[in-house]
């Protein structure tokens, strides 16, 4: 199949915004004009939840309602932008955000999250699951130059960061991190940008069967694989 993705145009501006909204969100649409930008989000306690469900979501401001800049970055990401899944130490997919930033509800976390409010920031993601997830800290020699002086995703030892959700990434770092992940960054790119544009051309039954390819299920919000499909062929 990727010998097939890889003869269509991948760039990011063949993109489609769909504009997916959440469950009791309030509709918001912006313009992706600019260019492709890079994040990294910290998914330890959601990791699951949100690549299975094809979303970030995070509270709106800190419990105490003190400003939090890696929730503010929320509202800054547009479609087609490339997010880096890090979660257990390492990174295990890479996500194509899919449509604008949207007020909407609290998923369900299970346990994690207790102490966040019911209302948040929720951005709809296609990810795309690594096969061989690299661990930053292995090549931090190489990253360390890159790592942005203030609201960096990880600390100069390569070690990740508690309070950071989603970062910003600096153009050089994320070229580090797509250098380091070769060409499995390229297969699930555009894994991803065809799935977005022509959702009938990435086989249903290799999507169940090889789970390295996470598309939007929906599972969260009650809809099946094949009413995904029929729902993206629309």
């Amino acid at each position: 199949m990727l010998k097939a993705l890889k003869d269509l145009d991948m760039s990011s501006s063949g993109i489609q915004d769909r504009r997916r909204t959440a469950p009791g969100a309030n509709r918001s649409i912006v313009s992706a004009t600019r260019a492709m930008r890079y994040w990294w989000v910290n998914q330890n306690q959601t990791y699951r939840a949100e690549v299975r469900g094809s979303f970030m979501w995070s509270p709106k401001q800190n419990a105490n309602g003190a400003r939090n800049q890696f929730y503010e970055n929320m509202r800054d990401v547009s479609p087609g932008d490339v997010v880096f899944s890090f979660c257990d130490m390492r990174i295990k997919a890479i996500g194509v955000v899919a449509g604008a930033t949207q007020t909407g509800p609290k998923p369900d976390f299970g346990t994690a999250g207790s102490n966040w409010s019911l209302e948040g920031w929720f951005v709809p993601v296609d990810y795309c699951v690594l096969n061989n997830p690299i661990r930053p800290k292995d090549h931090i020699a190489i990253l360390r130059p890159f790592l942005p002086s203030r609201y960096s995703p990880l600390q100069e030892s390569g070690d990740g960061l508690q309070s950071v959700y989603l970062a910003a990434l600096p153009q050089a770092l994320a070229d580090a991190l797509i250098g380091i992940i070769g060409q499995a960054y390229w297969d699930a790119y555009a894994t991803i940008s065809v799935f977005q544009t022509a959702p009938a051309l990435v086989d249903q039954d290799d999507m169940s069967a090889d789970r390295s390819i996470v598309g939007p299920t929906f599972s969260l919000f009650g809809l099946s694989p094949r009413e995904r499909v029929q729902t993206r062929a629309t």
